[in-house]
């Protein structure tokens, strides 16, 4: 059993590891008066917190009761559990990334990125992000990082500059270039190719 599948065996009801779009998220499925309340937590938010609340009527569950509140109500979303959501995706959101490696790619982040080495290590970690569909992912990296956006993005065009990204023309970097992988194999010549 992998640490992600370990880590899902252990998390409360009704939470789960799920996917939205193309990225893992902690999501629980709750019903309030009839109503379900799907909450999501992307791991890779700067928040211990529910990144989209979602509250729809599910088709199943407590008819009487969604007809009794006559729609979405404030007495619904006032019984929405966000402080047990809290509870939960402060101790599992870092449990995740740390599963998924994302914590592990901060610790490979150099603080100053001067040499090949460096602009080669945060271009794999960009690229990491942006291969898992992350919507922002000079934000995340930024944050994993601990710099401003602007730092790095500025970072990420000069890596790109340096010939260690490459994408179509007018648009985001999405792969890493030959002498990127060239860079980071040196370091461990017995490690997976990149």
């Amino acid at each position: 059993m992998d640490e992600k599948a370990a880590l899902e065996a252990t998390l409360p009801e009704p939470w789960s590891i799920s996917s939205k779009h193309g990225a893992p998220v902690l999501m629980g499925v709750y019903e309030v008066r009839g109503w379900a309340v799907r909450i999501t937590a992307d791991p890779m938010s700067p928040w211990n917190g529910p990144s989209e609340i979602e509250v729809f009527f599910s088709g199943g569950g407590d008819l009487d009761g969604s007809l009794e509140t006559d729609g979405i109500t404030f007495d619904v979303l006032r019984d929405v559990p966000l402080q047990e959501a809290r509870r939960v995706i402060s101790a599992y959101g870092p449990r995740l990334r740390q599963a998924l490696g994302l914590a592990q790619a901060a610790s490979h982040l150099p603080e100053r990125v001067e040499t090949d080495l460096d602009y080669a290590r945060m271009a794999k970690r960009y690229v990491e992000l942006v291969e898992t569909g992350r919507r922002n992912p000079i934000g995340e990296l930024a944050e994993l990082a601990g710099v401003s956006r602007n730092t790095m993005s500025a970072r990420i065009r000069r890596a790109r500059d340096k010939g260690f990204l490459e994408g179509p023309e007018g648009k985001p970097a999405t792969h890493l270039t030959s002498k990127a992988r060239e860079v980071l194999s040196q370091v461990d010549p017995s490690g997976p190719p990149f």
